[in-house]
């Protein structure tokens, strides 16, 4: 039997407020987890073109051409 005194929860914009208020408290403990953008592009363009673009793919993987 449900109480009289029951709330309905939309799960949908729960779990959107939820989600917000998670990534506030992670700024606020740790600040910006990324890092600099520009920084790791520019990197991932480096080690794209001297390692990357040269490997194989993985064993058991199928590449979209």
């Amino acid at each position: 039997m449900i109480p009289k005194n029951h709330t309905v929860i939309y799960w949908k914009l729960h779990l959107q407020e939820a989600g917000r208020i998670g990534v506030q408290a992670k700024f606020a403990k740790y600040g910006n987890v990324g890092g600099d953008e520009e920084y790791r592009k520019e990197k991932w363009k480096e080690w794209w073109e001297n390692t990357g673009k040269y490997k194989k793919p993985a064993l058991g993987f199928v590449t979209l051409n």
